[in-house]
């Protein structure tokens, strides 16, 4: 199908039809470029980075199925055209933008709000749960413990990334029950966001 009309110089006019591309989160840093002329023609694309840089940061910039180096975030600006030839004018040029960005990530604690101290044993599991779109391919975590909570330590990663696990050592509770408060801090890096969970547990002696 063509546009209905000419161009001044009497050939036929075309236009463009360029999908975008969208905005995803690392690792998903693969698209295919869709484009296509009203006339048939084959589209060619031209990528500027809007950020710096000649071309983005991927494996091949003429490809149209477009892969973002390793370890690379993206934002792109993607432009298709078609010069035309001697039946069909050029086409207006259509601009698009990629946006590959940092992995966000939310984590929340899991489980019961009542921890228990015994005298036999006075260490429990604490549970939380990453969510992210993709799964977290590293953990890096910190932790702060407050109250009846003296330590907190991340125990030897599961297959599961996403449900770590800490062993917090409780004090005694002066009465029949105290608490104690746990700050967990999910480390940001090039490639994911950072994310904080906080929660107050009630201590109950047994």
């Amino acid at each position: 199908m063509t546009v209905a009309g000419r161009a001044a110089d009497g050939r036929l006019r075309q236009t463009i039809v360029f999908p975008s591309p969208g905005n995803h989160q690392w690792p998903d840093n693969a698209i295919t470029l869709r484009g296509c002329a009203t006339s048939g023609l084959p589209v060619t694309y031209q990528l500027r980075n809007p950020g710096g840089g000649e071309y983005c940061d991927v494996v091949d910039p003429k490809a149209t199925r477009l892969q973002a180096r390793q370890g690379a975030l993206i934002d792109c600006a993607i432009t298709a055209m078609q010069r035309g030839n001697s039946e069909y004018a050029e086409a207006a040029s259509v601009t698009r933008r990629w946006r590959v960005g940092r992995m966000a990530t939310v984590i929340a604690f899991t489980g019961a709000s009542t921890l228990v101290w015994t005298k036999d044993d006075d260490t429990v599991d604490v549970t939380l749960r990453i969510s992210a779109a993709h799964p977290v391919p590293s953990i890096h975590m910190t932790t702060g413990v407050e109250g009846l909570c003296t330590s907190a330590v991340l125990q030897e990663p599961s297959e599961d990334r996403q449900l770590p696990t800490f062993t917090v050592k409780l004090g005694e509770p002066a009465g029949e029950r105290g608490s104690c408060t746990m700050t967990v801090h999910l480390g940001a890096d090039s490639l994911t966001d950072g994310s904080e969970a906080v929660k107050r547990f009630v201590v109950e002696k047994k």
